[in-house]
Protein backbone atom coordinates (compact mmCIF):
# COMPACT_ATOMS: atom_id res chain seq x y z
CA UNK A 1 0.00 0.00 0.00
CA UNK A 2 1.25 3.50 -0.80
CA UNK A 3 2.86 5.34 2.08
CA UNK A 4 1.15 8.63 3.07
CA UNK A 5 2.98 11.67 1.77
CA UNK A 6 3.19 13.23 5.23
CA UNK A 7 5.69 10.59 6.33
CA UNK A 8 8.31 12.15 4.08
CA UNK A 9 7.51 15.79 4.84
CA UNK A 10 10.53 16.60 6.98
CA UNK A 11 12.84 14.60 4.74
CA UNK A 12 11.99 16.18 1.44
CA UNK A 13 11.36 19.82 2.23
CA UNK A 14 13.90 22.56 2.69
CA UNK A 15 14.07 25.50 5.04
CA UNK A 16 11.86 28.54 4.47
CA UNK A 17 12.69 31.45 6.74
CA UNK A 18 10.28 34.17 5.59
CA UNK A 19 6.51 34.43 4.90
CA UNK A 20 5.79 33.01 1.47
CA UNK A 21 2.35 34.45 0.63
CA UNK A 22 1.90 36.23 -2.70
CA UNK A 23 1.02 39.45 -0.85
CA UNK A 24 4.34 39.36 1.01
CA UNK A 25 6.43 39.22 -2.16
CA UNK A 26 7.93 42.55 -3.15
CA UNK A 27 7.23 43.72 -6.70
CA UNK A 28 6.35 41.54 -9.72
CA UNK A 29 2.72 42.64 -9.46
CA UNK A 30 1.80 41.64 -13.02
CA UNK A 31 3.32 38.15 -12.63
CA UNK A 32 1.57 37.53 -9.29
CA UNK A 33 -1.81 38.64 -10.60
CA UNK A 34 -1.49 36.71 -13.87
CA UNK A 35 -0.59 33.42 -12.19
CA UNK A 36 -3.25 33.76 -9.51
CA UNK A 37 -5.91 34.46 -12.11
CA UNK A 38 -4.74 31.44 -14.12
CA UNK A 39 -5.17 29.30 -11.01
CA UNK A 40 -8.53 30.85 -10.27
CA UNK A 41 -9.84 29.97 -13.75
CA UNK A 42 -8.27 26.52 -13.90
CA UNK A 43 -5.71 27.46 -16.55
CA UNK A 44 -2.49 27.05 -14.58
CA UNK A 45 0.15 25.03 -16.51
CA UNK A 46 1.77 22.09 -14.75
CA UNK A 47 5.36 23.22 -15.37
CA UNK A 48 7.01 26.62 -15.04
CA UNK A 49 10.51 27.86 -15.79
CA UNK A 50 11.17 30.94 -13.64
CA UNK A 51 14.10 32.89 -15.07
CA UNK A 52 15.91 36.05 -14.03
CA UNK A 53 18.63 37.31 -11.67
CA UNK A 54 19.27 35.80 -8.26
CA UNK A 55 17.71 37.54 -5.30
CA UNK A 56 14.64 39.03 -7.01
CA UNK A 57 12.00 36.64 -5.65
CA UNK A 58 11.71 33.69 -8.09
CA UNK A 59 11.81 31.00 -5.40
CA UNK A 60 9.59 33.01 -3.07
CA UNK A 61 6.96 33.31 -5.77
CA UNK A 62 7.05 29.56 -6.39
CA UNK A 63 6.54 28.96 -2.66
CA UNK A 64 3.73 31.50 -2.55
CA UNK A 65 1.94 29.82 -5.43
CA UNK A 66 2.43 26.46 -3.70
CA UNK A 67 0.65 27.94 -0.70
CA UNK A 68 -2.16 29.18 -2.91
CA UNK A 69 -2.52 25.75 -4.56
CA UNK A 70 -2.93 23.85 -1.28
CA UNK A 71 -5.02 26.45 0.58
CA UNK A 72 -8.24 25.10 2.08
CA UNK A 73 -10.19 28.29 1.34
CA UNK A 74 -11.83 28.10 -2.12
CA UNK A 75 -9.82 30.11 -4.64
CA UNK A 76 -12.96 32.05 -5.62
CA UNK A 77 -13.10 33.47 -2.09
CA UNK A 78 -9.50 34.75 -2.03
CA UNK A 79 -8.11 38.03 -3.36
CA UNK A 80 -4.50 37.02 -4.02
CA UNK A 81 -2.71 33.84 -3.02
CA UNK A 82 -3.48 31.55 -0.10
CA UNK A 83 -5.28 32.60 3.06
CA UNK A 84 -2.05 32.19 5.04
CA UNK A 85 -3.80 30.86 8.14
CA UNK A 86 -5.23 27.42 7.30
CA UNK A 87 -3.26 24.27 8.11
CA UNK A 88 -1.87 23.65 4.58
CA UNK A 89 -0.80 27.31 4.20
CA UNK A 90 0.96 27.30 7.56
CA UNK A 91 2.75 24.03 6.83
CA UNK A 92 4.12 25.47 3.58
CA UNK A 93 5.31 28.57 5.47
CA UNK A 94 6.97 26.42 8.15
CA UNK A 95 8.59 24.03 5.67
CA UNK A 96 6.65 21.12 7.11
CA UNK A 97 4.29 20.44 4.24
CA UNK A 98 3.53 16.99 2.88
CA UNK A 99 2.67 18.73 -0.42
CA UNK A 100 6.05 20.30 -1.14
CA UNK A 101 9.38 18.96 -2.40
CA UNK A 102 12.36 21.31 -2.66
CA UNK A 103 15.46 20.28 -4.59
CA UNK A 104 18.66 22.36 -4.54
CA UNK A 105 22.20 21.74 -5.80
CA UNK A 106 24.63 19.75 -3.69
CA UNK A 107 28.26 20.73 -4.34
CA UNK A 108 27.19 22.89 -7.27
CA UNK A 109 25.29 20.18 -9.13
CA UNK A 110 21.95 18.36 -9.09
CA UNK A 111 22.46 14.65 -9.51
CA UNK A 112 20.16 11.84 -10.61
CA UNK A 113 19.72 10.75 -6.98
CA UNK A 114 18.00 14.08 -6.32
CA UNK A 115 15.66 14.05 -9.31
CA UNK A 116 14.88 10.42 -8.49
CA UNK A 117 13.42 11.73 -5.26
CA UNK A 118 10.70 13.30 -7.39
CA UNK A 119 9.59 9.82 -8.47
CA UNK A 120 9.55 8.69 -4.85
CA UNK A 121 7.62 11.80 -3.85
CA UNK A 122 5.00 11.25 -6.55
CA UNK A 123 4.63 7.55 -5.74
CA UNK A 124 3.35 8.34 -2.25
CA UNK A 125 -0.30 8.65 -1.43
CA UNK A 126 -1.42 12.26 -1.88
CA UNK A 127 -3.32 13.83 1.01
CA UNK A 128 -3.30 17.44 -0.19
CA UNK A 129 -5.17 19.34 -2.90
CA UNK A 130 -2.00 19.68 -4.96
CA UNK A 131 1.66 18.72 -4.93
CA UNK A 132 4.48 21.11 -5.78
CA UNK A 133 8.08 20.36 -6.78
CA UNK A 134 10.51 23.29 -6.81
CA UNK A 135 13.93 22.72 -8.39
CA UNK A 136 16.24 25.58 -7.49
CA UNK A 137 19.16 26.25 -9.87
CA UNK A 138 17.70 23.80 -12.39
CA UNK A 139 20.49 24.72 -14.82
CA UNK A 140 22.88 22.78 -12.55
CA UNK A 141 21.21 19.43 -13.25
CA UNK A 142 23.63 17.01 -14.86
CA UNK A 143 22.41 15.38 -18.11
CA UNK A 144 21.27 12.18 -16.42
CA UNK A 145 19.27 14.08 -13.80
CA UNK A 146 17.72 16.31 -16.47
CA UNK A 147 16.64 13.31 -18.55
CA UNK A 148 15.06 11.68 -15.50
CA UNK A 149 13.03 14.83 -14.88
CA UNK A 150 12.11 15.08 -18.55
CA UNK A 151 10.43 11.66 -18.46
CA UNK A 152 8.29 12.85 -15.55
CA UNK A 153 7.35 16.13 -17.25
CA UNK A 154 6.23 14.30 -20.39
CA UNK A 155 3.27 12.87 -18.46
CA UNK A 156 2.90 14.87 -15.23
CA UNK A 157 0.44 13.53 -12.67
CA UNK A 158 -2.81 15.40 -12.08
CA UNK A 159 -2.69 18.30 -9.60
CA UNK A 160 1.10 18.27 -9.62
CA UNK A 161 3.07 21.43 -10.38
CA UNK A 162 6.75 21.89 -11.19
CA UNK A 163 8.75 25.10 -10.78
CA UNK A 164 12.21 25.13 -12.33
CA UNK A 165 14.39 28.11 -11.39
CA UNK A 166 17.28 29.19 -13.64
CA UNK A 167 19.11 32.37 -14.76
CA UNK A 168 17.67 32.20 -18.29
CA UNK A 169 15.77 29.88 -20.65
CA UNK A 170 18.96 29.10 -22.56
CA UNK A 171 20.52 27.61 -19.43
CA UNK A 172 18.28 24.51 -19.40
CA UNK A 173 17.86 21.75 -21.97
CA UNK A 174 15.60 22.74 -24.89
CA UNK A 175 13.50 19.63 -24.24
CA UNK A 176 12.82 20.78 -20.68
CA UNK A 177 12.22 24.35 -21.77
CA UNK A 178 9.68 23.24 -24.38
CA UNK A 179 7.53 21.64 -21.66
CA UNK A 180 7.45 24.68 -19.40
CA UNK A 181 5.85 28.08 -19.39
CA UNK A 182 8.66 30.61 -19.11
CA UNK A 183 8.11 33.41 -16.59
CA UNK A 184 10.68 36.19 -16.80
CA UNK A 185 11.67 38.17 -13.71
CA UNK A 186 13.51 41.48 -13.74
CA UNK A 187 15.32 43.29 -10.96
CA UNK A 188 13.27 45.13 -8.36
CA UNK A 189 12.98 48.90 -8.50
CA UNK A 190 14.96 51.13 -6.17
CA UNK A 191 11.75 52.05 -4.36
CA UNK A 192 10.83 48.38 -3.90
CA UNK A 193 14.29 47.60 -2.53
CA UNK A 194 13.97 50.41 -0.02
CA UNK A 195 10.81 48.89 1.46
CA UNK A 196 12.90 45.97 2.77
CA UNK A 197 16.38 47.41 3.22
CA UNK A 198 18.05 50.38 4.88
CA UNK A 199 21.36 49.78 3.07
CA UNK A 200 23.42 52.68 1.75
CA UNK A 201 22.01 54.41 -1.32
CA UNK A 202 24.98 53.45 -3.50
CA UNK A 203 24.51 49.75 -2.64
CA UNK A 204 20.78 49.86 -3.39
CA UNK A 205 21.54 51.41 -6.78
CA UNK A 206 24.45 49.11 -7.60
CA UNK A 207 22.67 45.85 -6.76
CA UNK A 208 20.31 46.24 -9.75
CA UNK A 209 17.26 45.14 -7.82
CA UNK A 210 18.76 41.93 -6.39
CA UNK A 211 18.83 41.19 -2.66
CA UNK A 212 21.57 38.63 -3.28
CA UNK A 213 23.85 41.25 -4.81
CA UNK A 214 22.89 43.70 -2.07
CA UNK A 215 24.00 41.23 0.61
CA UNK A 216 27.36 40.93 -1.13
CA UNK A 217 27.83 44.70 -1.05
CA UNK A 218 27.37 44.68 2.73
CA UNK A 219 30.34 42.37 3.29
CA UNK A 220 33.17 44.22 5.14
CA UNK A 221 35.77 42.98 2.65
CA UNK A 222 33.66 44.28 -0.24
CA UNK A 223 33.30 47.67 1.42
CA UNK A 224 37.06 47.83 1.90
CA UNK A 225 37.64 46.91 -1.75
CA UNK A 226 35.24 49.63 -2.90
CA UNK A 227 37.04 52.21 -0.78
CA UNK A 228 40.37 51.08 -2.21
CA UNK A 229 39.04 51.41 -5.76
CA UNK A 230 38.24 55.03 -5.02
CA UNK A 231 41.61 55.65 -3.36
CA UNK A 232 43.52 54.12 -6.23
CA UNK A 233 41.72 56.21 -8.84
CA UNK A 234 42.59 59.28 -6.74
CA UNK A 235 46.24 58.15 -6.72
CA UNK A 236 46.19 57.46 -10.45
CA UNK A 237 44.88 60.94 -11.19
CA UNK A 238 47.99 62.43 -9.57
CA UNK A 239 50.49 59.71 -10.52
CA UNK A 240 49.90 57.39 -13.50
CA UNK A 241 52.44 54.94 -12.07
CA UNK A 242 50.49 54.41 -8.87
CA UNK A 243 49.96 50.74 -9.75
CA UNK A 244 53.58 50.14 -8.70
CA UNK A 245 52.89 50.95 -5.04
CA UNK A 246 53.09 48.12 -2.43
CA UNK A 247 49.52 48.87 -1.30
CA UNK A 248 48.23 48.26 -4.81
CA UNK A 249 50.24 45.11 -5.38
CA UNK A 250 49.02 43.69 -2.07
CA UNK A 251 45.40 44.37 -2.98
CA UNK A 252 45.51 42.41 -6.24
CA UNK A 253 47.24 39.30 -4.90
CA UNK A 254 43.90 37.59 -4.37
CA UNK A 255 42.07 36.89 -7.65
CA UNK A 256 38.61 37.12 -6.08
CA UNK A 257 39.46 40.46 -4.51
CA UNK A 258 40.97 41.64 -7.79
CA UNK A 259 37.76 40.81 -9.64
CA UNK A 260 35.79 42.79 -7.06
CA UNK A 261 38.17 45.70 -7.52
CA UNK A 262 37.61 45.74 -11.28
CA UNK A 263 33.85 45.90 -10.74
CA UNK A 264 34.10 48.90 -8.42
CA UNK A 265 36.56 50.74 -10.66
CA UNK A 266 34.22 50.05 -13.58
CA UNK A 267 31.23 51.48 -11.69
CA UNK A 268 33.16 54.64 -10.84
CA UNK A 269 34.22 55.09 -14.47
CA UNK A 270 30.64 54.49 -15.56
CA UNK A 271 29.43 57.26 -13.25
CA UNK A 272 32.09 59.62 -14.57
CA UNK A 273 31.09 58.97 -18.20
CA UNK A 274 27.39 59.49 -17.46
CA UNK A 275 28.18 62.68 -15.56
CA UNK A 276 30.27 64.01 -18.42
CA UNK A 277 27.90 63.05 -21.25
CA UNK A 278 24.44 63.43 -19.73
CA UNK A 279 24.70 65.75 -16.75
CA UNK A 280 26.04 69.16 -16.01
CA UNK A 281 29.25 68.95 -14.02
CA UNK A 282 27.89 70.10 -10.69
CA UNK A 283 27.87 68.08 -7.49
CA UNK A 284 24.21 68.79 -6.80
CA UNK A 285 22.95 67.64 -10.20
CA UNK A 286 25.13 64.52 -10.19
CA UNK A 287 24.11 63.44 -6.69
CA UNK A 288 20.38 63.74 -7.26
CA UNK A 289 20.40 61.78 -10.54
CA UNK A 290 19.24 58.17 -10.06
CA UNK A 291 21.61 56.94 -12.81
CA UNK A 292 24.63 57.70 -10.64
CA UNK A 293 25.55 54.79 -8.38
CA UNK A 294 28.42 56.19 -6.33
CA UNK A 295 26.80 59.46 -5.33
CA UNK A 296 28.73 59.38 -2.04
CA UNK A 297 32.01 59.68 -4.00
CA UNK A 298 31.02 62.87 -5.76
CA UNK A 299 34.42 64.55 -5.36
CA UNK A 300 36.16 61.70 -7.17
CA UNK A 301 33.53 61.62 -9.91
CA UNK A 302 34.00 65.33 -10.52
CA UNK A 303 37.77 64.85 -10.80
CA UNK A 304 37.28 62.03 -13.29
CA UNK A 305 34.97 64.17 -15.41
CA UNK A 306 37.88 66.56 -15.91
CA UNK A 307 39.49 63.88 -18.11
CA UNK A 308 38.84 63.66 -21.83
CA UNK A 309 35.75 61.60 -22.66
CA UNK A 310 37.78 59.43 -25.02
CA UNK A 311 40.15 58.50 -22.17
CA UNK A 312 37.28 57.64 -19.83
CA UNK A 313 35.69 55.48 -22.52
CA UNK A 314 38.97 53.71 -23.24
CA UNK A 315 39.49 53.04 -19.53
CA UNK A 316 35.96 51.66 -19.24
CA UNK A 317 36.50 49.35 -22.23
CA UNK A 318 39.80 48.18 -20.80
CA UNK A 319 38.30 47.40 -17.40
CA UNK A 320 35.94 44.94 -19.11
CA UNK A 321 38.88 43.37 -20.92
CA UNK A 322 40.73 43.17 -17.60
CA UNK A 323 37.80 41.37 -15.97
CA UNK A 324 37.74 38.92 -18.86
CA UNK A 325 41.48 38.27 -18.47
CA UNK A 326 41.06 37.56 -14.76
CA UNK A 327 38.19 35.15 -15.45
CA UNK A 328 40.51 33.44 -17.95
CA UNK A 329 43.06 32.94 -15.13
CA UNK A 330 45.70 35.22 -16.60
CA UNK A 331 48.38 36.51 -14.23
CA UNK A 332 46.62 39.07 -12.01
CA UNK A 333 49.42 41.60 -11.54
CA UNK A 334 50.46 41.50 -15.19
CA UNK A 335 46.86 42.00 -16.31
CA UNK A 336 46.44 45.04 -14.07
CA UNK A 337 49.73 46.55 -15.20
CA UNK A 338 48.68 46.16 -18.84
CA UNK A 339 45.36 47.81 -18.02
CA UNK A 340 46.91 50.91 -16.50
CA UNK A 341 49.75 51.21 -19.00
CA UNK A 342 47.25 51.11 -21.86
Amino acid sequence: MAQPLSSLANKVTGKITEPCGLKQIIGHHEIKERLFQAQKHGRLPSTFLLVGPDGVGRKKLALALAQSLVCEVPVSQRELGGCGSCGPCLRIAKAQSEALLLIAPEKNTIKIEQTSRVLEFLSLQAISKARVIIIDSAHLMNPTAANTLLKILEEPPADCYFFLIAPGPQHVLPTLRSRAQVVRFSGLSLEEMKTKSTAAEWALRACQGSFSRLAGFQDPDELETRDFAGRFLEMWLSDRRAFMTPEWKNMIKDRVGALSLTRYVGLLLRDAIISKVVLASSAKEIQKNSQIINADKIDLILKLTSLELSLLQKMSQNIFRLEGALHANRDTQLSFEEFWLS
